[in-house]
């Protein structure tokens, strides 16, 4: 083999165990990186205040539009309420999801 090849495939190696080592890791800091990926491709947006995160996407295409509040339980994140913002079946509406303190941010 030749010297090139051989670095190509040491270099794919080293980043396969780089890869892996972060999912193995830190898996929910990968989880909440795919899931704010996906959201904002699809419209929500996440705020920040001084005492908490959420996630807001507004449906509204008329004036009659209303308002739906999602607090998670305990032991749990806003990220639980991902499906429903970014579904496309709620017209309408706005929606916020709230990451309340303490939780996982």
């Amino acid at each position: 083999m030749s010297k090139r090849v051989i670095r190509i495939l040491v270099f794919s190696l080293v980043l396969l165990v780089l890869v892996g080592s972060v999912f193995y890791f830190a898996p929910i800091w990968v989880y909440q990186k795919v899931e704010n990926f996906q959201m904002q491709t699809q419209g929500v947006e996440f705020k920040h205040t001084d005492h908490f995160h959420y996630f807001y996407k507004d449906n509204c295409e008329s004036s009659k539009c209303q308002c739906v509040l999602m607090i998670h339980g305990l032991g749990d994140f806003a990220y639980t309420w991902s499906q429903a913002l970014r579904s496309e079946k709620f017209k309408d509406i706005k929606m916020f999801a709230v990451n309340l303190p303490g939780s996982l941010e």
